[in-house]
């Protein structure tokens, strides 16, 4: 009797789930329809998602992997769950895979400019989309959250043509891994000598911090990352708060 009240318990957790989704995914197929340029969701505009890299193993440019995995966005100033998405690295667009009441399923490259923000289970990324100095304009994934400022990082990868017989493919591979803290509009590389000229009055305790944590920065950067940003928040954004 225990066994068959969990199992209906489950169904109706399973039941409230896919009807949750498939509303959501009605409302932002929707908001999709609202926008100039989606009127005829046949074509979408030009932009219904078609993949230009051709690739057959794991080495793809996709966040987290190949799948489209359960996330949420803020799209034109609209919040959005259980939107089943993707994050082409190498292209640093995302694609959301949408469902109409077991009708076509469209597979679509959203317009980046009214992407706010998306998460793919724990990471979090954000558009920024006017970055005054230090970085490109482009979807960063939020490593750290503070009081006054954020800490983002910023994968970049490459393709490398390849061929099997006369089949041509592509694999993708890392080229770098790049740390910022925001800074207003600006991004800032956390290294000694930049964040010296940003707080110049914090000289000495950034040379301490630097020294006391040379192993954990070697060993752990991320680590070490949030441990700076602790520090910073607590000579820059207290200050600011008191200023306030």
């Amino acid at each position: 009797m225990k066994q068959f009240y969990l199992c209906l318990c489950f169904f109706f957790s399973l039941n409230i789930f896919y009807s949750q989704s498939s509303a959501n995914n009605q409302a932002f197929f929707s908001k999709l329809d609202s926008i100039q340029g989606y009127k005829n969701l046949a074509i979408l505009n030009g932009i219904s998602y078609r993949e230009n890299f051709r690739t057959i193993n794991e080495k793809h440019p996709y966040f987290n992997g190949r799948e489209f995995q359960l996330g949420s966005l803020v799209y034109d100033d609209e919040e959005f769950s259980n939107i089943l998405l993707r994050y082409d690295i190498y292209q640093d667009i995302l694609i959301a895979t949408i469902k109409r009441s077991g009708e076509e399923v469209f597979i679509i490259e959203l317009i980046t400019d009214l992407v706010d923000s998306f998460s793919i289970g724990k990471h979090e990324f954000e558009n920024l989309r006017s970055v005054e100095d230090g970085g490109d304009p482009g979807f960063y994934e939020v490593l750290y959250s503070y009081d006054c400022m954020k800490i983002y990082k910023k994968e970049r990868t490459k393709p490398l043509d390849k061929r099997d017989r006369s089949v041509v493919y592509y694999e993708f591979e890392k080229l770098s891994t790049e740390y910022f803290i925001s800074d207003s509009n600006s991004l800032l590389e956390p290294d000694l000598s930049d964040l010296k000229y940003r707080y110049p009055d914090q000289k000495d305790r950034l040379n301490d911090f630097f020294r006391s944590n040379r192993s954990q920065r070697r060993s752990n950067y991320e680590v070490f990352l949030r441990d700076l940003g602790n520090l910073i928040e607590e000579f820059d954004c207290k200050t600011k708060k008191n200023q306030s």
